[in-house]
């Protein structure tokens, strides 16, 4: 990831907070700048390596679970199984909603 975007290691905020992020006890001291493709790309390419199946343009419509697996159901009648689901379409989840957990913050595209 280093390697497709720029490195931060001083910021300055409102005009009087200053940080140092290179003081940070970490192999990664810094903010990474770096297209959102890139990390959507670097987290496909990972969870692919290690058997994970991406399906995209499918509309969740139900997930039953067991204590094995999970069952999905999808707008245009196909299914899955699995043995886990990872909603990351945010506040607004299918995945979230079809197992009743709420939403701990707030949707960035709702005012404060």
């Amino acid at each position: 990831m280093v390697a497709t975007g720029a490195t931060v290691e001083r910021l300055r905020l409102f005009d009087r907070i200053r940080l140092d992020l290179s003081k940070l006890p970490s192999r990664f001291p810094y903010l990474l700048i770096t297209p959102q493709y890139n990390v959507e790309r670097a987290l496909e390419e990972r969870a692919v390596s290690q058997g994970a199946r991406i399906v995209r343009g499918a509309e969740l419509t139900t997930i039953a679970r067991n204590d094995d697996q999970v069952t999905l159901t999808f707008t245009d009648g196909h299914g899955a199984t699995a043995d886990y689901v990872v909603g990351t379409d945010g506040a607004h989840s299918a995945v979230r909603k079809a197992v009743e957990m709420p939403f701990p913050g707030q949707a960035p595209d709702h005012p404060r």
